[in-house]
């Protein structure tokens, strides 16, 4: 099975969406990995879903109050796991992010 991929990282994000980095695993245990799989979850509650809208392959992705469902001003925990033909990995670390915009500097 694949190794376990990094903890997804923060690029961007404004009041409707979140952009996030994700790694490759370190190795896809004697197979290619075939896809990722990124899911999403409320901060405080465990309903991970998976994000419908990321291709399963692509290392940025921007999930939006629009195609995946967030709620500006949402506190969300995301994690990846990498899928090849022997089976999944674990899953990473969780990221936690608010979808709203920074603060503007002073």
């Amino acid at each position: 099975m694949p190794s376990r991929p990094l903890t997804p990282q923060y690029i961007q994000s404004n009041a409707t969406s979140i952009t996030l980095g994700l790694t490759q695993s370190d190795s896809d245990g004697g197979l290619l990995i075939t896809h990722y799989v990124l899911q999403v979850s409320q901060l405080v509650v465990n309903d991970w879903r998976e994000i419908v809208s990321y291709d399963g392959v692509s290392l940025i992705h921007t999930v939006t109050v629009q195609n995946d469902a967030l709620v500006a001003n949402q506190k969300y925990r995301f994690r990846i796991k990498a899928v090849n033909a022997y089976g999944s990995s674990q899953w990473s670390s969780t990221l936690a992010l608010t979808v709203a915009s920074l603060p503007s500097a002073p």
